[in-house]
């Protein structure tokens, strides 16, 4: 009898709970492999689909040239690059971006770093001049934001009679009169100066107080992302 006979005839032997123990200890080890494994492959497709994230974002910023330009696509123009669902998720995330400016409408619109703030969300992203309005109560706080008018590219046009008309209707102290410069260069052109002054002469008449006019435009190293008329001492 050699000894691959005796070790049989030794597990034959051995107590059934013992046999029993060693196939559950088994069966165990398999389920803690299969579960490694499972997570190993989880912890892989994740790493996989963040990489994958980053490409596609990263090839949407080149295709559109710049993330101004992205954030002012639209569903038709992203389709060739997302599907419906996914290009539904980005206009969202940039429509949510523009709305973050609202967190602020509880501070007193004081100053043109506020103004600023609560306006460039949605302004940056036109590609066209906006003229908009905060109306304010008399600790300067927002009571309404409104849209005034769409110009051009490089030119907004209103009648100082649509730029009261919503202060006189909702009885604002003051209002601040905001708009973009989709070119990026907050500069003020002599237009936006005439526009400017004749406002002014307005609320005089009707004793309605303008707090400021804010231009928006996009951030650069060598200036701030706007003009403020009553910053420069144009008001």
């Amino acid at each position: 009898m050699g000894p691959l006979y005796l070790f049989r005839v030794a597990a034959l032997r051995a107590p059934l709970t013992d046999r029993l123990s060693a196939a559950a200890a088994g069966q165990t080890d398999a389920r803690c492999a299969k579960k490694k494994y499972a997570s190993a492959l989880l912890l892989s497709r994740r790493r996989s689909q963040r990489f994958t994230c980053r490409r596609r974002a990263t090839q949407l910023l080149l295709d559109f040239g710049s993330l101004t330009a992205l954030s002012r696509a639209s569903l038709v123009q992203l389709s060739p690059f997302l599907n419906r669902e996914r290009a539904m998720r980005l206009l969202c995330a940039f429509r949510l971006a523009s709305l973050c400016g609202y967190q602020v409408a509880q501070d007193p619109l004081d100053s043109p770093d506020r103004i600023y703030n609560l306006f460039a969300g949605e302004l940056i992203q036109a590609d066209r001049e906006i003229l908009a309005g905060a109306l304010i109560d008399t600790r300067f706080r927002l009571l309404k934001k409104v849209q005034i008018s769409v110009g051009t590219l490089n030119e907004t046009v209103a009648h100082p009679r649509e730029i009261f008309k919503a202060a006189i209707a909702h009885s604002a102290y003051g209002f601040v009169l905001v708009h973009n410069h989709p070119s990026g260069d907050p500069a003020p052109s002599d237009a936006d100066q005439r526009l400017t002054r004749r406002v002014v002469e307005a609320a005089k008449v009707l004793q309605i107080h303008l707090v400021d006019h804010v231009i928006i435009g996009q951030r650069r190293a060598d200036r701030p992302p706007y003009f403020s008329f009553k910053e420069a001492g144009l008001l």
